[in-house]
């Protein structure tokens, strides 16, 4: 490899690097909202205001995101 090709894969993976490491720092900013489940039926719980099902029914894969309710 020329000398020139070399600078500048050095300079690609160094602004690669500085990218990645100001997203690490991003991540933390977002706050994870916590689910609660229900103690008195456990196949139910709440999550960010809306309340959710544990169905027993198992769907192939092709199946999912399928309206079931």
């Amino acid at each position: 490899m020329s000398k020139k090709m070399m600078i500048l894969l050095f300079a690609v993976i160094i602004c690669l690097s500085l990218a990645g490491c100001s997203l690490q720092d991003k991540i933390g900013d977002y706050s994870r909202e916590q689910g609660y489940l229900n103690k008195e039926n456990v196949t139910q719980f709440s999550y960010k205001g809306n309340d959710y099902t544990i169905l027993a029914d198992t769907v192939s894969n092709s199946g999912l995101g399928e309206w079931i309710g």
